[in-house]
């Protein structure tokens, strides 16, 4: 779990756990890979970046960074720094050639969520954007970390699916449910956050 500070950049933060995530299944080889690289190389500053983007993105943003080959390293070559906007490398003797990136069709229905499932199988973990509000008397139950927004579509926020539970109690959201189950999500808020993170 790797904390983003006070910055928009969850796109980035999400979007790299997943990429993480796939290559420890297909590689078996755990990497941290520079997510401040991701996010720089595609703002407004960089000459490859996108000219409206100070700060946040969105997912697709991400998407052209890894398909680009502009940088995907590890995070020892350039960590993540809350504030600061540039980064001067953008290519490194251990850089990862991303070959194929997988979009998922937005999910309508209760039937499409099978889609999420056999993408966690196949692929590892899965970046997805949704609403963030934690509002504790509406969305957010703090005793369980569990977030149920039934009234909004707004999606605010990328974090990485990273797992499922069906017969997650219903009970746990402040608002109950019509069935149990949750997805399990790995956040960028640092581990103090949620559960450790999730």
């Amino acid at each position: 779990v790797k904390d983003q500070g006070f910055m928009g950049s969850c796109w980035a933060f999400g979007n790299m756990a997943a990429l993480e995530s796939s290559l420890l299944r297909y590689t078996n080889t755990t990497y941290s890979l520079s997510v401040n690289n991701m996010q720089n190389s595609m703002l407004m500053y960089s000459k490859y970046g996108v000219d409206t983007i100070k700060e946040g993105g969105n997912p697709y943003t991400s998407v052209g960074y890894l398909i680009d080959w502009l940088g995907v390293f590890p995070d020892e070559f350039d960590g993540y720094d809350e504030l600061g906007k540039i980064s001067s490398l953008y290519i490194t003797p251990d850089d990862i050639h991303i070959q194929n990136v997988v979009i998922l069709p937005p999910i309508k229905n209760a039937a499409d969520r099978d889609l999420i499932k056999s993408a966690l199988i196949k692929y590892g973990a899965v970046a997805v954007s949704h609403c963030a509000n934690f509002d504790t008397s509406k969305y957010f139950n703090k005793s369980s970390s569990a977030q149920y927004c039934y009234d909004t579509k707004d999606s605010t926020h990328r974090v990485c699916i990273v797992g499922w539970d069906d017969n997650y109690s219903r009970y746990n959201f402040l608002k109950t449910p019509e069935g149990d189950g949750a997805w399990i999500i790995k956040n960028s808020w640092g581990t103090q956050w949620g559960d450790e993170g999730y």
